[in-house]
């Protein structure tokens, strides 16, 4: 019920102080295939009530969206029929509890998450997403004269720690393909890897278990390319790509390329700059020759 009172609600101004008297609201919409139906459902104490919004024969119209037509109607009558002399809202359970998670991750903070919220959980409940600590904000040591992290041989006061926030590898790739921003920090030296949180790289395509088959009757022999993808933290400069043991590519791990294999049975493998790999059978046949 929380989570589904702290959504953008249409009928609030953009200055919430001109919103008091507006009745809180536990609220959802939907919007079906196709927009043939607009819905909305809302719930207080007092009063549960659903808004269907479409045309009747089942015609669908692009203005049909739950968010945009049936919302503004929910509310209209909750603020219609809600006693807002009385206001009255559900008790939070007991085992309910308020703490301070990492804005990152919504775990636990650790001592370097630097923007913490507090938010509610079951506090009887045992596992990782009660226990867990946030791990992605992490201190490096950095050489403040060339900016990479710091080694052995880098005088003390040289050294300073700074906070980044590394990311696992398919959460990092997700962010740089939205557009949001992701810091890259310091690439890893290999001989302080066994002392930081280090995550392998990961292929993204081609997925396991996936026969690809070359349509020779139907396309050109150039036109049948498999793409390479990779996920790697944003601690990893390059990528390299081998098949069946053969290097084929050394890339920046954010840029996908093409390989167009004859058919048979390979072994592609993927391996950072560090030595961290991920593999995945590759299967490549002629669909001519299928039974």
């Amino acid at each position: 019920t929380h989570i589904l009172t702290d959504v953008e609600r249409p009928d609030f101004p953009e200055s919430w102080q001109f919103a008091r008297d507006r009745p809180t609201i536990a609220w959802k919409t939907g919007t079906s295939y196709g927009h043939q139906d607009a819905w909305s459902i809302g719930y207080t104490p007092r009063y549960t009530i659903g808004v269907w919004v479409g045309n009747f024969d089942g015609r669908s119209a692009q203005e049909l969206a739950g968010s945009k037509v049936a919302a503004p109607l929910l509310f209209d009558l909750f603020q219609s029929i809600e006693d807002f002399a009385n206001p009255r809202w559900f008790n939070k359970p007991a085992n309910v509890r308020s703490r301070m998670v990492c804005s990152v991750c919504g775990r636990l903070p650790n001592r370097y998450c630097q923007a913490q919220s507090r938010e509610y959980h079951i506090a009887e409940i045992k596992g990782p997403a009660n226990e867990s600590i946030c791990d992605i904000p992490q201190a490096i040591s950095i050489d403040t004269r060339t900016g990479k992290a710091a080694d052995d041989d880098t005088p003390a006061q040289f050294v300073e720690q700074k906070v980044f926030n590394i990311w696992p590898p398919e959460m990092a790739r997700f962010l740089l393909q939205h557009g949001l921003p992701v810091r890259q920090a310091p690439a890893y030296q290999i001989d302080r890897l066994s002392s930081e949180k280090y995550y392998p790289p990961k292929i993204l395509t081609p997925s396991e278990n996936t026969i690809h088959y070359r349509r020779l009757d139907k396309l050109r022999a150039e036109e049948h390319g498999i793409k390479l993808a990779a996920a790697t933290t944003n601690r990893i400069r390059k990528v390299h790509w081998f098949l069946d043991k053969q290097l084929i590519h050394t890339v920046d791990p954010k840029i996908d390329i093409i390989i167009n294999p004859l058919p048979g049975n390979y072994t592609l493998e993927l391996m950072d700059e560090v030595g961290g790999t991920d593999s995945v059978p590759l299967i490549v046949k002629d669909f001519r020759l299928q039974e």
